[in-house]
């Protein structure tokens, strides 16, 4: 893996495999990143022993400003499907920076564990170096069981810090009156997470501060209407009703992810053949109308699209029932 820079966020981000794609949460405001006092045992003496860390927990507002949806009750369901799965983040600041972790296993406490990554010589890393602005959601392990990272310019792998994922919950707070709509979002970091592992990668490094305005994959859905057997009308359009345009017969692949396929192609399922598209024209916008060879009433056919900064599984999820004309 070559160091981060903004070509190799945007690769993760659009990454084919959702087990090693980034998901950036929206920005956040009054971010709350807090450990409270660990807990002693005191004796007889009134000497005291250290015998556990408090867990680090983590709170902030989201808000609409800037971001379409981003308090919204489905980008709520959004955040929280991270309850699904084995789950890091890491943190970015106000002045693009980000920070993740040095050690890949942190489950090791105290003397016994052996030499500890000297930090010396690495800008910002023992503290973080601005106030976190937004976090961004990766998979600890990819579907190959590997742990993902990115690489800082010298070779160093930065891992993202675990979450205890049951705790991840962004409660929707409606407006009132001089309050706008947000989402409180909250998380607990897994309890073995270590602060000494914390290694903050400057934005000088990074190649500039894009880190901050990054946003994810925007799920795309498509609703079909006028199906025949020489094609189809089809909208596409996300949650938030931001229309996918510019779209062409190059974007359509006969399997998803698009890397696996061949574009200008539809997937008949029921022939198990490929359809070479005829014509895709945008009669409006995010509306297309896709004309293709005659099928047969009744077969099945698998639309993907890909577009990079879209995330179209939606569409590839809901196929096409070839109609009589």
């Amino acid at each position: 893996m070559t160091a981060i820079s903004k070509a190799v966020v945007t690769a993760l981000i659009n990454n084919d495999d959702p087990t090693k794609r980034w998901y950036p949460w929206p920005n956040m405001l009054n971010v709350e990143n807090t450990r409270p006092e660990p807990e002693y045992e005191t004796f007889n003496n009134n000497s005291k022993q250290l015998t556990q860390q408090n867990i680090r927990t983590v709170k902030g507002l989201i808000t609409n400003a800037g971001q379409l949806g981003a308090a919204s009750p489905k980008m709520k369901g959004k955040i929280e499907s991270s309850q699904c799965g084995d789950i890091g983040v890491y943190y970015v600041g106000v002045n693009g920076s980000i920070t993740g972790k040095v050690s890949p296993d942190s489950e090791c406490v105290g003397c016994g564990c052996g030499v500890i990554m000297d930090n010396s010589g690495y800008q910002c890393d023992l503290t973080l170096a601005s106030v976190t602005q937004r976090f961004i959601a990766v998979p600890i392990y990819d579907s190959e069981g590997a742990l993902n990272y990115f690489e800082r310019a010298d070779g160093t792998k930065i891992y993202p810090v675990k979450l205890n994922q049951a705790t991840v919950f962004a409660n929707v707070v409606p407006a009132i009156d001089k309050a706008v709509n947000k989402l409180e979002l909250s998380f607990d970091f897994d309890s073995f997470e270590q602060d000494q592992f914390l290694v903050t990668v400057p934005c000088s490094e990074v190649g500039g501060s894009y880190l901050t305005t990054i946003t994810g994959l925007i799920d795309i859905c498509g609703d079909v209407s006028d199906i025949a057997v020489t094609g189809f009308t089809i909208e596409l359009k996300s949650d938030f009703g931001v229309l996918l345009e510019g779209i062409t017969a190059a974007n359509f692949y006969d399997a998803n992810p698009a890397s696996l396929g061949v574009p200008n192609k539809i997937y008949n399922k029921t022939q198990d053949t490929s359809i070479t598209i005829t014509s895709v024209t945008e009669s409006s916008d995010g509306v297309y109308d896709v004309v293709i060879p005659a099928q047969t009433p009744g077969d099945i056919l698998i639309i993907y699209i890909f577009k990079e900064g879209y995330d179209t599984t939606c569409v590839y999820d809901n196929p096409v029932v070839v109609a009589a004309s």
